[in-house]
């Protein structure tokens, strides 16, 4: 059991630290890119990048939230939250599966 935490935790420092780098990069192109261009389209598909990188960073995030559980270590925060925000981010990533 010790070696499959070490493993979780190694790997999602491993895969989030590329993620995180990737998700700053998406979140500085979409703020300059508008002064320069109007494409739409392009903007649209680095929105759903973005989402998707988040996405998959927030999946790493779980496994470490579980790997709290685990160990009784998981503190919850209570905060309100938008239905409607919440349901566009959760499907935002499937837009380009749809194209």
């Amino acid at each position: 059991m010790k070696i499959k935490k070490r493993f979780i935790r190694y790997i999602s420092h491993e895969i989030r630290t590329p993620l995180n780098a990737v998700r700053m990069g998406l979140h500085y192109v979409l703020e300059e890119f508008p002064k320069i261009a109007k494409d739409a389209d392009i903007m649209e598909s680095l929105e759903i990048t973005q989402a998707a990188s988040l996405a998959a960073i927030n999946i790493l995030n779980d496994l470490l939230t579980f790997d709290k559980i685990e160990e009784g270590n998981l503190v919850l925060n209570r905060e309100m939250v938008s239905a409607k925000d919440m349901l566009t981010s959760a499907t935002s990533i499937f837009r380009a599966q749809v194209y």
